[in-house]
C-alpha cells in the first residue's frame, strides 16, 4: 500500500500589521493641513473606534514625538501639528 507523502511545512512570512508607516504618513498629513482634522474625520478616514484614535494622536505624540495640539473650533474638537 503507498504512503501518502506529507506536503512539506514552508514557513510563512511574518505577518506585520499592514501600512503602519504609510498610516502614521496619513494622519501627520491629515493634522498639517489648515485647521487640522477632527476625531470625527479621523475615524471615518480610517474606520477606527473613538478609543483608537485617541490612542493614536497619543501614540504620535509619545513614541513619534510630534507637537500635537488640541483644540476646540466652534465646539468641535480639532487636532493639528
Amino acid at each position: 500500500m503507498p504512503t501518502k507523502k506529507k506536503a512539506a511545512n514552508k514557513a510563512k512570512p511574518a505577518r506585520t500589521k499592514p501600512n503602519g508607516d504609510g498610516r502614521v504618513a496619513a494622519v501627520v498629513a491629515l493634522l498639517k493641513r489648515k485647521g487640522g482634522a477632527s476625531p470625527d474625520e479621523l475615524m471615518k478616514t480610517f474606520g477606527w473606534l473613538p478609543h483608537t484614535t485617541r490612542g493614536f494622536i497619543s501614540k504620535l505624540a509619545s513614541k513619534y514625538g510630534y507637537n500635537v495640539k488640541s483644540e476646540r473650533v466652534d465646539g468641535v474638537r480639532r487636532y493639528s501639528l
